[in-house]
């Protein structure tokens, strides 16, 4: 596995090489750099998808619930996510992570003091899958210091509580009134892993400056109808999102990442590789 990475690592430093060559390669190529279902969204239309979440932020915040625009992961949390260090043979130990909207509720007596920052939140808990299979190993690491494991049986209280009392509210910003919000993302771990190994190249080639990594973002966004932009036509990556069939006002989540300073690293960021569940999951 440290043997891939390494391969993975050389080919992003030769890509970082090339950048104006890369510009002039066909939208084929260019879509294989990042995985073949990494999308980079211009950062126009990142931005608005970031800030129509203030709807969807709004109504839950008019009902008593609490709501955070994002959701911080450090890179030690994010290798934890993809089992780095665990990872020694060629099969991966995982093919899928789920990241699944949940509420937290202390009343619960649920006895996860980490996470009591987000009471009566919406909040975010992961897992993997193997195969299409659950694998029954839930964490929250989401702007928190150190990974949390849920008791399958607290994830299924906490996923009831986003069903019960979050998911109802939000389903109002969804524009067809006959579909549902998200359950879930789902994102293949080729495509996190292949965003890991461009923030690693990354923090590797600016270590000890304030350009180092800081942290990845996972900024809580609405899909848009893509569409109605105005250079839709002209614009592979508006077309790429289409082809998704997002529902317009769906929450879904856009990767951004930071470095030490707290400012946006651009080539970093604006990432879609998601697939909104249970609407685009088969």
């Amino acid at each position: 596995m440290k043997t891939k990475f390494i391969i993975l690592i050389l080919a992003l430093i030769t890509l970082s090489g090339c950048c104006k060559k890369a510009d002039q390669q066909s939208p084929k190529q260019e879509e294989s750099i990042g995985g073949p279902k990494q999308i980079k969204i211009p950062k126009a239309t990142a931005a608005e998808m970031k800030t129509n979440f203030g709807a969807t932020k709004k109504l839950l915040n008019d009902a008593g619930i609490k709501t955070f625009d994002s959701f911080q992961l450090n890179l030690t949390a994010l290798e934890n996510m993809l089992w780095i260090e665990n990872e020694t043979g060629d099969e991966p130990l995982f093919d899928e992570i789920r990241i699944y909207f949940i509420q937290y509720l202390k009343k619960d007596n649920l006895n996860y003091k980490d996470l009591d920052p987000f009471d009566n939140a919406l909040y975010m808990v992961y897992s993997k899958t193997k195969n299409g299979v659950d694998i029954p190993n839930y964490y929250a690491v989401f702007s928190l210091n150190k990974k949390v494991e849920i008791k399958p049986e607290d994830f299924k209280k906490m996923k009831e509580n986003y069903q019960k009392n979050i998911k109802p509210i939000i389903n109002q910003r969804v524009k067809d009134s006959t579909k549902i919000n998200t359950d879930y993302v789902k994102i293949p771990r080729e495509e996190l892993y292949n965003h890991y190994g461009k923030i690693k190249l990354y923090d590797t080639m600016n270590a000890n400056t304030v350009k180092k990594v800081g942290f990845m973002n996972i900024c809580l966004s609405e899909a848009l109808d893509y569409k109605k932009d105005k250079d839709f036509n002209n614009i592979r990556e508006l077309q790429l999102l289409d082809q998704k069939k997002y529902m317009p006002g769906q929450l879904t989540v856009i990767f951004d990442v930071d470095d030490s300073s707290s400012l946006t690293i651009d080539n970093l960021s604006s990432y879609d590789m998601n697939s909104l569940c249970p609407q685009q999951c088969p």
